[in-house]
């Protein structure tokens, strides 16, 4: 993600919580991206599960073929039954299906979803039946690299969120005052979600800072 350092840099100098909840994680380092039609695939195996059994599905999934990824082609060939006995859902068997038909049918690349808008590239994939708007975030941030993605229906974003902002609010106010305040971050939301996912998942450190300096921006206020 090579627009990191820059978006580090920038929500940094608009924010001063920023650059606390900066100091207190750890580098944020990602590997190479997959292509969009694994990307997706991997989003819907992994919905709704934790990350240690949506792994062990994943690997049972690529086990079914030799221990590789398939081409769309060989999904569809394999019997809904053998997809289900390890660990999809019928839903996610029907879903996985309809990805690997619409790549089977459509030259997509991530080079060509490249050339796309955000909004373009999210028309095209919702259209795929199971397919929806976080899964297309989560490509959008992890494989195509997209600098300015903000998933406010992620719920590591909004328990990440919450406690930047110390609130504690039902998910439909909360997201609205996601929405707006991620305006001032643009156009690096995406590096935002990632600093909250990481901040959250390693337990907030420094968040009494954060805190205070919330208390700092309401009496400027």
């Amino acid at each position: 993600m090579k627009y990191l350092d820059e978006a580090l840099r920038e929500l940094a100098a608009k924010d001063k919580r920023w650059q606390v909840i900066i100091n207190n994680c750890p580098a944020l380092e990602y590997g190479p991206p997959d292509t969009p039609y694994i990307g997706l695939t991997s989003s819907i195996a992994s919905q709704q599960l934790s990350t240690k059994v949506a792994r062990v599905i994943w690997k049972r999934f690529e086990d079914l073929f030799g221990g590789r990824y398939p081409v769309p082609g060989e999904v569809l060939a394999m019997e809904d039954i053998r997809l289900r006995v390890i660990g999809f859902s019928n839903a996610k068997v029907q879903y996985i299906k309809n990805i690997a038909r619409y790549f089977e049918e459509n030259a997509h690349s991530r080079d060509s979803l490249l050339m796309m808008q955000d909004e373009e590239v999210l028309a095209e994939l919702t259209a795929i039946k199971g397919v929806g708007e976080w899964t297309v975030q989560m490509l959008q941030i992890f494989d195509l690299h997209r600098p300015d993605i903000w998933p406010v229906k992620d719920l590591g974003v909004q328990q990440g969120f919450a406690g930047m902002y110390n609130l504690d609010l039902p998910v439909k106010e909360l997201v609205i005052i996601m929405k707006e305040e991620a305006i001032n971050w643009q156009p690096y939301r995406s590096a935002a979600a990632l600093l909250l996912w990481k901040w959250k998942d390693i337990g907030f450190p420094g968040i009494d800072d954060v805190h205070t300096l919330n208390k700092k921006r309401k009496r400027k206020k």
